[in-house]
């Protein structure tokens, strides 16, 4: 079953995690690819990935760099410890994002299996002091704790910090989406909602 037409487009970051591409795909998406830019370390010492410049060079002249296409309708990210490539994005870099998603109305599908992990530096010896609140907070913001206008759907999963083979995970989204995601897997896989 198609979900996607064949002119329904999303965008992914040039590198990123392919199952979800070739499912993109295969449900009827074109997907167009964002291309990045990297930092190998930050003030902060954690490499840091870019593209807000090249996305916004790619909506802002769609017709010409992707003539025939209509404006993409979601941007598939990773914005922490972007697999494969392990960087992640600022704050300040999320923020651009969600300017242009609502510039160009598009929704945002943040994948997070990795935003409970610790990405600090190896030349740091570890804190394992932390208290929760202490380690919540170095987490940073996420793009849905960012979000206003109910554009952002965040993919979690269990299978990275609690049950690795469990391979379960759960969707973050304004109570409309959600509604429609659960009446979607009503009439489809009929799985746990």
């Amino acid at each position: 079953m198609k979900i996607g037409t064949p002119c329904d487009v999303l965008l992914a970051q040039e590198f990123t995690f392919t199952p979800v591409v070739n499912s993109a795909k295969d449900i009827g998406f074109d997907v167009v690819s964002v291309p990045l830019d990297f930092a190998p370390t930050t003030k902060g010492g954690k490499a840091e990935l870019t593209y807000a410049d090249h996305l916004s060079k790619l909506l802002d002249n769609w017709a010409t760099e992707q003539p025939g296409k209509p404006k993409p309708k979601a941007f598939y990210v990773i914005p922490d410890g972007q697999n494969p490539l392990g960087f992640s994005e600022t704050l300040e870099h999320k923020k651009k994002v969600l300017e242009l998603a609502d510039k160009h109305d598009f929704l945002i599908i943040e994948d997070e299996p990795y935003a409970y992990l610790n990405f600090q530096p190896v030349t740091e010896e570890p804190n394992f002091e932390l208290t929760s609140k202490e380690f919540i907070k170095e987490l940073g913001d996420s793009y849905i704790s960012l979000d206003t206008t109910g554009r952002v759907l965040r993919l979690e999963s269990f299978s990275k910090v609690f049950a690795p083979g469990v391979r379960t995970g759960f969707i973050v989204a304004h109570k409309r989406v959600i509604d429609l995601i659960t009446k979607y897997t009503m009439v489809s896989t009929q799985t746990s909602t």
